[in-house]
């Protein structure tokens, strides 16, 4: 009885001690696995790209990063000029940092392989999938392989792990950029 009436005690104190220090609104989302199909059905673009430059902004009460990529080669879609301004969510301005889980992060000079849509407001080029849209490419023993990062937790909604686009995570690059051409042309024939 004596254990039952302090366990009492103690969970109601700690109830009262943390319902007053939850004062700031706090945003969550969830990211579901997509296939490399999805991805590539809604994009306008798949490229090679590298990051050449950055810059952060307040937009809308959030850090917007707009990166300068060169283009390297297009894989697919429509041509696009030799550099191009992607947004991704999240950034620094000054001591003020945002991360935001499940977007796409570029590093300068790191290459990329990525499936790219304008925002139908302003034209503005995202990430399509945001994380999952972008392979990142990196060099283990004189190879080019992809990574998929930043992708945080996945939900797969249908239970088909065989095609979702982390399937490419640790492949060759140049092996990641035909599976990207392959469900391009599946996705956009015509």
């Amino acid at each position: 009885m004596r254990k039952t009436k302090l366990l009492s005690s103690f969970l109601v104190a700690f109830a009262i001690a943390t319902a007053g220090a939850v004062t700031t609104d706090a945003r969550a989302s969830v990211s579901v696995a997509l296939s490399l199909d999805d991805v590539a059905k809604a994009s306008t673009i798949a490229a090679r790209v590298v990051p050449r430059a950055q810059t952060a902004a307040w937009e809308n009460g959030r850090i917007v990063t707009t990166t300068r990529l060169g283009v390297e080669r297009i894989l697919a879609g429509r041509s696009v000029s030799s550099e191009i301004y992607v947004k991704t969510l999240g950034g620094r301005i000054g001591d003020v940092g945002q991360i935001v889980e499940g977007e796409a992060h570029f590093s300068v000079g790191a290459p990329s392989l990525v499936f790219l849509v304008p925002r139908a407001s302003d034209g503005a080029l995202f990430v399509n999938g945001r994380a999952q849209g972008q392979l990142v490419i990196v060099k283990r023993e004189g190879r080019e392989l992809v990574r998929i990062t930043n992708t945080g937790a996945l939900v797969d909604r249908r239970r088909v792990p065989t095609d979702l686009v982390t399937s490419l995570d640790g492949r060759d690059a140049e092996e990641a950029s035909r599976e990207m051409v392959r469900a391009w042309e599946r996705t956009h024939a015509r």
